[in-house]
């Protein structure tokens, strides 16, 4: 047992904490990865809206005045961010008494009480990454988050993007075909919100994956085509929590369940 005076037990205490706190490694968010990550020093954040469709230009005579464009007036958004403060008192266990009840401070003691803070201090920052996971997929699900103080976050989803099959037309039905509504759903992604590229993600729910795996209109589409437009492989496990299952080349959709 090693002792060191209290004075350098309280630096050592900051240096290690902080090596310590670094070598956890940080939670990961699956739908970060779908939305733009930007620090700013302000309060409030603001952002403008502006929708456009696909114009085509007009050819007129040479000579004439020309066709003389208008654009729709930006829609402005003004928030207050949520805050969040979590704490707790480093002072509540028996290794604090024991690591600074003496002039002396034992180091093995201290390691411990140092460990102890560093695993709580990630407990309370992982619920805060938690809490931003749920509010992206409310952004994804309604487009609305809602905080502890009542204020409501609206991003003004389009009411078609939001779709419930309703009973009789959900996946575990045997007459329901989930390819033709995910090609639906991209279609309309490509057609009214504009989305580039031809890759959509498809994102299942525990309960849509296995309904989707176990359609009668699946099973026999991978069953009579060798043409790989349903190549369903063993699901690959993310490090951010989730599991890439394969791609549907309607419109090349990748499925992805959590």
């Amino acid at each position: 047992m090693a002792l060191i005076p209290a004075s350098q037990a309280r630096g050592l205490f900051t240096q290690s904490l902080t090596t310590v706190y670094k070598q956890i490694p940080p939670v990961k968010n699956f739908l970060k990865k779908f939305f733009p990550y930007k620090t700013s020093n302000s309060r409030y954040i603001y952002w403008a809206v502006r929708r456009e469709g696909e114009p085509i230009a007009i050819d007129v005579l040479r000579g004439t005045e020309g066709n003389r464009n208008t654009f729709s007036i930006e829609t402005d958004k003004i928030v207050d961010p949520p805050y969040f403060n979590e704490n707790f008192d480093i002072t509540q266990t028996d290794l604090y008494y024991r690591a600074w009840n003496s002039a002396l401070v034992d180091d093995s003691i201290m390691s411990e009480w140092m460990a102890w803070v560093a695993e709580h201090m990630k407990s309370v920052t992982n619920k805060i990454e938690r809490a931003y996971e749920k509010q992206r997929s409310d952004v994804l699900l309604t487009g609305i988050v809602t905080l502890t103080d009542g204020t409501v976050i609206d991003f003004k989803r389009n009411a078609l993007s939001k779709v419930d099959l309703g009973a009789g037309s959900y996946w575990d039905q045997a007459t329901v075909d989930p390819i033709t509504i995910i090609d639906t759903a991209c279609t309309y992604l490509r057609t009214y919100g504009k989305a580039d590229g031809g890759n959509f993600n498809v994102i299942m729910g525990e309960n849509a994956l296995k309904a989707f795996l176990a359609n009668a209109k699946v099973l026999a589409r991978g069953r009579d085509f060798y043409m790989k437009l349903s190549d369903l492989s063993m699901p690959k496990l993310d490090s951010d929590g989730a599991a890439y299952h394969g791609r549907s080349e309607e419109h090349t959709s990748e499925l992805q369940s959590r």
